[in-house]
Order: C-alpha cells, then sequence, then structure tokens
C-alpha cells in the first residue's frame, strides 16, 4: 500500500491548497516549468517564510508571496506529506522510491535527500517534533494484521524509530511545547466517509480503541466483511441459473399473455365458445401485467436484495434508513439475521470495552451503537439506562426486549458472566456465538435461492402448458359439430 492510496487531506488542508493555488496561479513561473496550470499542486505545507507543495511527484518550494517556485526533489518517484521543520531550513517526506515509502528530509535550498527509515512497509509524515530533532510519521511495522497504523518518531541523527503509547491514529501534531499530541483516531477518520464506514463499524472501531484491543475489533470487522462478499459471492452463483431461466420464462409469459391471449378471446367470441377458467386467468394476468411486474420489482428489491437496499438507503437517502432498519428487524425471514447481527456487534463491542476499564454505563451506550439497527439500539440504550440505575445488564435487556428480539443465548451469557464475575469474557462468548449463528442462517437462506428459483419456473411452465391445453380444448369444442 502506497502513501498516496491511503492519504486523505483534512478541511484544513484543503483550505491551505486553496489559498495556495490562488498564490501560484497569480506568481511567474519557474524557469522551463509552465505553472498557470495549477491542478496537479496538492499537500501543501507552509513555514514562516516558505511554502512546500506536491507538483506532478516531486516536491517544490516557494516564497509566502508565491515568488520563486523551484523544485527540491528530481529523484525518480514519488513525495508526498512535505513538512518544514520548526526552524524553517528542513523539509521531511514520505519519499516512495523502488517500491517502498519511507521518512525522508532535504533541506530546503534542496540536495540529496537523507533517508530516516528502513521498513518494507509504508511510512506515511505527519509532523515534526517541536525541537526538530525528530520526524513523527504512521507505520503499519507494528501491526501484526496491517489493518491499523500507529504513529512513531524517527530521530534525524539516525537509531531505530520510539513507538508512541498510543494506540491508533490517521493525523497527529505536537504542541508547541512538545507536551502534548493531538491526533485523530481511527474510528473519527472513518467518519469522513459514512457511505464506506457505516455508524456500526465506527462504534465497534471506537470499542476496541477505548478498550485497547483493536486488533481483534478489526479481525471481527474483517471476519464479517469478507463473510459477506462470499455470501453475496455464493449468492449470485445459486441464483445466476433460475434468474436466467425466469427471465426467459417471463418474457415467453408476458408475450403470450399480452398479445396471444387476447386474439383467442375474440376468437372464441366469433365461435360463440364460451373461454375456459384457464384462458380467463391468463387474460387477467394480460390486463395486470403491468401491476405485476411493479409488484415483483418492488418485491426483487425488498426481500431479494436487502444488502444492496441497505447500501444505496445509506448512500443516497440516510432518512430512510430507520425504514428500512425496521423492515430488516420486523421480515420474518430477515428479522433471525437481523437480530443475530446486531447482537454480534454489540456484544464485541460491550465486551472490549468492559475488558478496557471502560465504565459501564459508557461501555453499554458506545455498544448500543455498534448493533448496526435502530430498535436493537434503542433496547441497548434503554437498558444501559436500567443497569446505570442499579439493576442487572439480563434483567434490564429481558425487561425492555419483546419476546425473541434479543436472542436468548445472549442473555444466557450475560446471566453467567455477572455470576461468575467475568462478564467481559462472556460478552466476547455470546459475540462469538451470535457470528456462528449469523453465518449459518446465511447459508441456509442462500440455499433456498435456487431450489426457489426452480420451483417457480416450474410453476410458470406449467401455468403456460396449462392454459395452451385449455385453449385448443375450447377449440376443438367450437369445432366438433
Amino acid at each position: 500500500m502506497t502513501p498516496r492510496s491511503i492519504h486523505r487531506r483534512p478541511a484544513a488542508a484543503m483550505a491551505g491548497l486553496a489559498a495556495l493555488i490562488l498564490t501560484l496561479s497569480v506568481a511567474g513561473p519557474a524557469a522551463g516549468q509552465n505553472l498557470d496550470d495549477v491542478r496537479l499542486l496538492a499537500e501543501p505545507g507552509v513555514s514562516a517564510t516558505h511554502i512546500a507543495f506536491q507538483y506532478d511527484g516531486d516536491l517544490w518550494v516557494a516564497g509566502r508571496d508565491g515568488a520563486g517556485a523551484r523544485r527540491i526533489t528530481t529523484v525518480d518517484g514519488d513525495e508526498v506529506n512535505p513538512k518544514f521543520s520548526p526552524d524553517g531550513r528542513w523539509l521531511a517526506f514520505t519519499g516512495e522510491y523502488d517500491g517502498n515509502a519511507d521518512v525522508y528530509i532535504v533541506p530546503v535550498e534542496g540536495g540529496v535527500p537523507t533517508r530516516l527509515t528502513w521498513h518494507p512497509g509504508f511510512d506515511l509524515v505527519r509532523d515534526w517534533t517541536p525541537d526538530g530533532d525528530g520526524v513523527l510519521f504512521l507505520s503499519q511495522r507494528s501491526t501484526h494484521t496491517n489493518r491499523h497504523a500507529e504513529l512513531f518518531i524517527a530521530r534525524v541523527d539516525g537509531g531505530m524509530p520510539e513507538e508512541l503509547p498510543i494506540p491508533s491514529a490517521y493525523t497527529a501534531s505536537f504542541s508547541p511545547d512538545g507536551s502534548r499530541i493531538a491526533y485523530t483516531p481511527l474510528a473519527e477518520a472513518m467518519g469522513a466517509y459514512p457511505s464506506v464506514f457505516p455508524n456500526s463499524y465506527r462504534a465497534l472501531v471506537r470499542s476496541g480503541e477505548r478498550g485497547g484491543s483493536l486488533a481483534s475489533v478489526l479481525d471481527h470487522l474483517h471476519a464479517t466483511a469478507d463473510l459477506d462478499d462470499r455470501t453475496s459471492r455464493l449468492a449470485a452463483a445459486h441464483v445466476m441459473y433460475p434468474a436466467l431461466l425466469l427471465g426467459i420464462l417471463s418474457v415467453v409469459f408476458a408475450f403470450y399473455t399480452i398479445f396471444i391471449i387476447p386474439k383467442f378471446r375474440i376468437m372464441f367470441e366469433e365461435m360463440e365458445v364460451s373461454s375456459r377458467g384457464a384462458t380467463e386467468a391468463m387474460a387477467f394476468a394480460a390486463r395486470s401485467a403491468p401491476l405485476a411486474l411493479l409488484a415483483l420489482l418492488v418485491a426483487t428489491l425488498l426481500l431479494g436484495a436487502p444488502q444492496i437496499a441497505s447500501g444505496l438507503v445509506r448512500k443516497f437517502t440516510p432518512g430512510l434508513a430507520g425504514l428500512l432498519s425496521w423492515i430488516n428487524w420486523h421480515m420474518p425471514f430477515l428479522s433471525r439475521l437481523e437480530r443475530r447481527r446486531a447482537a454480534a456487534g454489540y456484544s464485541l463491542a460491550a465486551s472490549r470495552l468492559l475488558a478496557g476499564g471502560v465504565p459501564v454505563d459508557e461501555a453499554l451506550t458506545i455498544a448500543a451503537d455498534a448493533s448496526g439497527n435502530r430498535h436493537f439500539e434503542r433496547i441497548a440504550l434503554a437498558a444501559a439506562g436500567r443497569v446505570a440505575e442499579g439493576q442487572k445488564l439480563s434483567e434490564a435487556l429481558a425487561a425492555e426486549a419483546r419476546p425473541g428480539e434479543v436472542p436468548p443465548d445472549l442473555l444466557w451469557f450475560v446471566e453467567l458472566g455477572e455470576a461468575s464475575g467475568r462478564l467481559p469474557e462472556a460478552l466476547s462468548g455470546a459475540a462469538d456465538t451470535s457470528f456462528a449463528r449469523t453465518q449459518s442462517i446465511l447459508k441456509s437462506l442462500v440455499s433456498l435461492i435456487f431450489p426457489l428459483g426452480v420451483i417457480m419456473a416450474g410453476l410458470m411452465v406449467g401455468v403456460i402448458c396449462y392454459s395452451v391445453f385449455d385453449t385448443l380444448v375450447c377449440i376443438l369444442e367450437g369445432v366438433t359439430p
């Protein structure tokens, strides 16, 4: 993964970029370069006297007034994230040379970059230490799953990078005296992309960050995403043949009912022969064909593709998310799956938070967001209020939920954890159980797709064949003396 592929510019940097573009658009071009086209300017860094920016894969420096723009790196490779040292004499940046991204520094006047890190993973520059002796950067070198990054300091005079005691971060900067550091946790960074990371994902990541178990939470999210992907592929493979068959039969059925049956009815009237029930039924189908096709489309969206509908609602019409959540919660064949998913997310988040020492009322409130379903979230929040008043969690969940809304094994695990004094471990077991049951339910639903499709195709063939036979009988009765 390259720095360019993971970099996201915050709003403040975008504002600085706009100011930089405006400044350079009225400044004179450097020798041999056309700076009238500033569409490739990116990632500005500002010091007391200079502006640094990336242009066409290289780093450039100009005065604060935009004058004297000059290129300071010419090495074959990409450079990103220029950051001035506190004294303004050096630039730190991430350089991707020979297929690897590492931390480099170079004098503002230009020269040969000095490499500070040598790890095979990506190292993304974030800031300088206030004393100018080190560069703060982001790296995955200490995360075995490579699913989140941590902060390190690379010293200018060499040596092994120093890892900071922060579980995960995306952006970070030191205070002027170096006593504090401001950083954006991974969950907050994910919040900038709600169409990609739903609230339940962000809540789970937040629970991992607060509880100090982010790696295991990300493992769970990875397993969930992998399950969804494999289920979608399996469902597509199962539905391909029945869908093709149903599509062909639907065209034949529509052609027969719209064009053939009306001609038969006219012929029967001319022959003064009464049409049979099957023919009348097909004629009614012809008159109702537009309404039937519309109903089939709506049923397909609601029943056959709930995940696609959920993604579209979340991306384009967030206000309808509550309606879709209600549908998934109450539909007979979707409710079991939705309630298991919600229980798994809630249990996992609560277990990680409680194990990390987060207060119970705060942990249960955060865990409610991780359920991913508004109905379950309402139950969990009401239960958290009861727990804050001194009631047991198992009793609070049972009191707030209707029968079947909270899986019985979740209540059993919670009761067991409360009795043994090991509630975090019990909730972790409940999460594993709910996740396993979710897998089982998904497999069962997917296994029904093919036989149901074949049955529907058989019914359509039977109806068409019977109607044709019934029509032939009517014709024979009309011509027989």
